[in-house]
């Protein structure tokens, strides 16, 4: 149980982090398409595994729109 509260808080920071870099870096102008699209992706893929963990431990994340 230790183990998934300490997973949870990194992949929270983790995600945190992503997307702070993210609205950073395509807030302005999005110059390639693909890139934007690859920045989504990754940072969906740590909020799935975000959910799965909070899912586990029966403490839920907030819904990101």
């Amino acid at each position: 149980m230790k183990d998934l509260q300490e997973k949870r808080e990194e992949l929270q920071k983790r995600l945190d982090r992503m997307e702070a870099a993210h609205t950073q870096r395509f807030n302005q102008l999005v110059s390639s398409e693909g890139a934007y699209r690859d920045s989504c992706k990754a940072n969906h893929l740590v909020y799935l595994e975000l959910f799965k963990v909070c899912e586990e431990l029966g403490d839920p994340i907030p819904v990101r729109i």
